[in-house]
């Protein structure tokens, strides 16, 4: 289980202070409580737990990027579809589209 406290949480259209659990690779919940450090809520039982002070840093959804604009094959040593891609996830973007450009970069086909 991971604790992500001390958080600036956007959900439903606005940004409040709070915690985030994670259980299994999932959001368990979401704590918009005042006392953030009571954990009453929480199964801790025979569970590793992992806490992280986020010190007020911003947690959003993924980005989805429906209009990306990655290099040709042509242009390379600018960017290739593997850097443009680690690029986008390091950034927070979890899904790239470029069109039908995109698809003949990462198969290798030329238009």
């Amino acid at each position: 289980m991971i604790i992500l406290r001390n958080a600036r949480i956007f959900s439903n259209g606005s940004i409040r202070e709070g915690k985030l659990i994670i259980q299994d690779g999932k959001i368990k919940s979401i704590d918009f409580s005042v006392n953030q450090n009571e954990d009453n809520s929480i199964d801790f039982y025979n569970e590793e737990v992992r806490e992280i002070d986020c010190e007020r840093r911003l947690i959003i959804p993924g980005i989805i990027d429906i209009h990306a604009h990655l290099r040709d094959m042509d242009q390379e040593e600018k960017e290739s579809f593997k850097s443009g891609t680690i690029a986008a996830a390091f950034s927070g973007i979890t899904t790239v589209w470029g069109g039908q450009w995109a698809l003949r970069a990462s198969s290798g086909e030329r238009p």
